[in-house]
């Protein structure tokens, strides 16, 4: 069923070049990217897009085929990369969708070229959504302030930090909760099962995390016994 779902993508540069995936974080869109592209496009095919729920890609309703799930997100992930390209991509992502990336990462080493991760929370310390995001998995509460764009959208974004947004860039990040209902039913069920399942899923990226970094320290010691042998 994933499949059957439609991703909104922004691309620039030319196909010929190495593919580089840019995916924004919650509760943004491709449009965060926007004045990234030009800058990649000369040595990149770059591609900018929206997650499943988010931005101006299909927002299924939850229980019908897509409950918003980080499985289910890794799952999306791989099969919306293997319909761009058949070449290694570099992956970039941010904040609270990066423990979908690594994941996907951990199954998919020989699909990448690279991974970044743009302000990710990497440890038990970053495992709960902030007050401005967690609010909107409350029940009830939750679901009114998800209706509501300008709780849902420019509010959110505003608590990320010391910026403020112009009043036409702040509208094309309101306008999928002006448009449908269904925006804020994608965006209550993401925080609903972040809240569930973001500390499960950082502990599963701190052991992997190590055992990588374990793996290449124990395999750079046998080197060096080598190499002093």
């Amino acid at each position: 069923m994933i499949l059957c779902n439609r991703w909104f993508c922004v691309e620039s540069g030319s196909s010929n070049n190495s593919p580089i995936l840019l995916i924004h974080g919650l509760p943004s869109q491709a449009y965060s990217y926007r004045k990234v592209l030009p800058i990649l496009e000369n040595n990149y095919h770059a591609i900018a897009l929206d997650w499943l729920g988010f931005g101006f890609s299909d927002k299924p309703q939850p229980k019908y085929g897509f409950d918003y799930t980080l499985d289910e997100y890794v799952a999306s992930l791989e099969s919306v990369i293997n319909a761009l390209t058949d070449k290694k991509v570099t992956l970039v992502v941010q904040g609270y969708f990066s423990p979908i990336a690594i994941k996907y990462a951990s199954n998919h080493q020989e699909k990448l070229n690279g991974l970044i991760l743009l302000n990710p929370p990497l440890t038990i310390n970053h495992a709960k959504l902030p007050s401005s995001l967690s609010v909107l998995s409350n029940f009830l509460l939750g679901e009114i302030f998800c209706q509501d764009p300008l709780r849902a959208s420019d509010k959110t974004l505003l608590s990320c930090g010391p910026y403020q947004i112009k009043e036409d860039v702040a509208m094309v990040y309101r306008r999928p909760y002006l448009t449908s209902g269904s925006a804020g039913f994608a965006l209550n069920a993401i925080s609903k099962a972040m809240k569930k399942q973001l500390k499960v899923a950082m502990l599963r990226t701190q052991e992997q995390y190590l055992w990588t970094i374990t793996g290449q320290s124990r395999q750079q010691s046998a080197g060096d016994k080598e190499t002093a042998g």
